[in-house]
């Protein structure tokens, strides 16, 4: 009866695996086929590889059915290219020539010398691309790499997203890089986001940082903060910072002269000029409009009532000492400006020459009211004087 039991198992196994390809192997397992020439099956369950060359370590139902693709094991992995690998996993696909999965699920290596690492439904479908990992990640284009993360896409030449979430390289941004974040987008050649959220690099070398950043124009820096609003370059080659908090630049300490720091303006092309050391504002006549003309006694009125006090900001030295009105009485005295905090030289210098110009109207008028007594005491002196007659009522 022993006997019997041996035979028939050996029959099964005769039945079931079948080595046909020329020096084709098949060491063990069950239902296992080796029909490619010189392709091997070492073990596992209904595994096939009909590929040349082809090898499968073991699993179950790995498909090997191109030249030299090798699968280590896994479950329902199919190298389809040529010289392709798969290490385990599950559900793994290698579809093009030398394009590699370490593991995972679902991922799929479509491009030329593409590698997966690992993860779940990645594709990489670029020629020489590379995902490291994550779950539903893309690299559609030559040399594309994204490192991790989740739905993000490399789809420019040699663009790169080292991970985050839903981050884009694509368009025409080749060589663009995203290091992190969420929902940023590269869009042009050498565009870079380092991280943050919502974040625009959409010039040619341009870099857009912090949240809502957009970098819209070539050679473009824009750095914001955390508030939920965009900053966008308007013009090529623009620095653009937006720190509610404040803006410093220094040494390892903070800054003592005061809390904070803003260096701000709405207008166009204002600079500090290397070889003054001031700042430059611009007053050309074509970028201001709604002229009217200014009641200069009426500013010198204000200009006399205005506070002009002694003081020091906060946190600087005891002996320091500065003289001038505060934002607040400025902004209430003439209503000009766009805040009650802060004074615009433009304002304060506008003031300063309006009031001028109404004393110096009070001081022509003067004088030629004292030339006039002048001319009158001179008269009475010589004898000449004449009193002119009073009208009649």
């Amino acid at each position: 009866m022993k006997c019997i039991c041996a035979i028939l198992a050996i029959l099964c196994a005769v039945v079931t695996t079948f080595a046909q390809g020329k020096d084709a192997v098949i060491e063990d397992g069950a239902e296992n086929s080796a029909e490619g020439d010189y392709s091997a099956v070492s073990g596992g369950k209904e595994n096939s590889s009909p590929g040349y060359g082809a090898v499968i370590g073991g699993g179950v139902r790995n498909e090997a059915t191109s030249r030299f693709v090798t699968i280590g094991g896994g479950t329902y992995n199919t190298g389809s290219g040529d010289n392709a690998t798969i290490s385990g996993g599950q559900s793994n696909k290698a579809g093009a020539k030398s394009a590699s999965i370490g593991g995972g699920e679902g991922n799929k290596a479509d491009g030329a010398f593409a590698v997966i690492a690992g993860g779940s439904e990645n594709e990489a479908s670029g020629d020489t691309s590379t995902i490291g990992g994550g779950v539903d990640n893309k690299t559609e284009a030559m040399g594309a790499t994204v490192a991790g993360g989740r739905q993000n896409l490399a789809g420019a030449v040699c663009g790169t997203v080292g991970g985050g979430n839903f981050n884009r390289v694509e368009g025409e941004g080749e060589y663009g890089t995203i290091a992190g974040g969420a929902n940023n987008r590269a869009t042009m050649p050498y565009s870079m986001v380092p991280g943050g959220l919502y974040n625009n690099a959409n010039g040619f070398a341009s870099l857009a940082a912090g949240r809502k950043a957009a970098a819209n124009h070539a050679g473009c820096f824009v750095w914001a903060d955390a508030q939920d609003r965009y900053i966008e370059s308007r013009d090529d080659n623009q620095f653009l910072v937006r720190a509610r908090g404040g803006i410093w630049f220094g040494d390892d300490s903070y800054p003592n002269f005061r809390k904070d720091a803003f260096i701000q303006t709405t207008a166009k092309n204002a600079y500090l000029s290397a070889e003054t050391g001031q700042w430059e504002l611009p007053s050309d006549r074509n970028l201001k409009e709604d002229f009217q003309v200014v009641d200069c006694k009426q500013i010198l009125d204000k200009v006399t009532e205005l506070p002009v006090t002694s003081w020091r900001y906060k946190g600087e030295e005891p002996e320091v000492t500065h003289i001038g009105p505060v934002a607040q009485d400025f902004h209430e005295t003439f209503d000009l400006g766009s805040n009650s905090t802060s004074i615009t030289p433009t304002d304060l210098d506008g003031v300063a020459l309006v009031a001028i110009q109404a004393l110096v109207a009070e001081l022509e008028e003067r004088d030629e009211r004292i030339a006039e007594l002048e001319e009158r005491l001179n008269a009475l002196e010589n004898g000449r004087y004449e009193e002119k007659p009073e009208a009649d009522n």
